[in-house]
């Protein structure tokens, strides 16, 4: 049983993070899962005398289920955020909460993943290029606007990358086809990760962008420019109206549910709309040639560095990674200053790691 106490100041420090670290919601729902691991393992017991608790924590974790409905026990990436996001609560209890002030900050740095076996890198499952004209290859009925509309949106998520928090709250006024770019602001009311902003670019794809621009084309004609770019369809006796309706709070779970009915339809198994993302970034990935290429797509993910993008993403299949490695020394020589970017990116993703 959760101690009240406990659950009460896991809660206030959610609330700092939310408003004065300005966290948004979803990273803040994020967090308030990794805390619950914390909560569980005190049990009834105050978590301000957590260096009397057994099992100590790490220990704890490598007993509990992941909880996403597929069993199984925590990650090494896993293990690596509960102890994370631990180590932050109590940083922030012993200077906010005079309970916890007695605690040695040394324990607190106690709270690591205790050392695993490396696991083996996978692949990450991403929607390909074939997927997506498999998915526009779908047929649609006379007036099915919203089928027309999903098949739009799989093209749309592929070739920008977008996450679906931020797709679905894109206004027509974001959308400049011709400039093939996207603007995701937030002060426009796109909801993007930790409320960042930036002018982002979408692939160079010509059928995929027919399938969008086709789209573009007929919204555009009837409704106006702060309509949703991922419209709200109402049925109206019988038949489906284009509305300028602002989405909704579930708007991200309609997208997921729908595009699994279009890949059902495909005849394919179906993936979430953040695996449109990973499909952008892995092939603007495969598709660069150098620094400058790979920093290209790292900006256009909206990551701070290439090293997140990399620590993400760059996970080569053997024949991919056996073809690079026959390649290697037949192009183009990376020059000084390109490898002066790439080892900054590598100090910057070991200086996150380490912290």
């Amino acid at each position: 049983m959760v101690n009240h106490d406990n659950y009460l100041a896991v809660k206030a420090f959610l609330k700092y993070r939310a408003e004065v670290m300005q966290r948004d919601p979803e990273t803040i729902r994020t967090e308030r899962g990794w805390l619950k691991h914390l909560l569980r393992w005190a049990d009834d017991r105050l978590l301000y005398r957590a260096s009397d608790i057994r099992p100590v924590f790490p220990q704890y974790l490598l007993t509990v289920n992941r909880g996403d409905g597929h069993g199984g026990r925590l990650s090494a990436r896993g293990l690596d955020s509960a102890c994370e996001y631990a180590r932050a609560f109590y940083t922030w209890a012993r200077a906010a909460l005079k309970e916890y002030r007695k605690i040695d900050p040394l324990w607190i740095q106690t709270l690591r993943p205790p050392r695993m076996a490396q696991e083996p890198q996978q692949e990450h499952q991403a929607v390909t290029l074939d997927m997506v004209r498999a998915l526009l290859a779908v047929p649609i009925e006379p007036g099915d606007l919203a089928r027309w509309r999903d098949k739009a949106a799989a093209a749309f998520l592929f070739l920008s990358g977008a996450r679906s928090g931020a797709f679905c709250t894109l206004t027509l006024e974001c959308v400049n086809l011709r400039e093939r770019t996207i603007t995701q602001y937030p002060t426009m009311g796109v909801k993007t990760k930790n409320k960042k902003a930036a002018v982002t670019t979408l692939l160079d794809i010509p059928d995929l962008l027919q399938a969008v621009g086709e789209w573009d084309v007929f919204i555009r004609a009837q409704l106006p420019v702060t309509a949703p770019w991922y419209t709200v369809i109402r049925i109206i006796l019988g038949e489906q109206v284009l509305t300028a309706n602002r989405p909704g709070q579930y708007r991200g779970h309609m997208l997921r549910d729908n595009l699994i009915k279009l890949f059902d339809l495909a005849e394919l198994a179906p993936m979430s709309p953040h695996k449109f993302r990973h499909g952008h970034a892995v092939y603007g990935l495969k598709a660069s040639k150098d620094i400058g290429d790979l920093k290209a797509v790292s900006m256009n993910l909206m990551h701070k560095n290439i090293g997140t993008t990399d620590a993400i993403y760059a996970v080569l299949s053997d024949r991919d990674m056996k073809e690079r490695i026959a390649n290697l020394g037949k192009g183009q020589a990376v020059n000084q200053d390109d490898l002066a970017d790439l080892l900054r990116a590598a100090l910057d993703r070991l200086t996150s790691r380490a912290g």
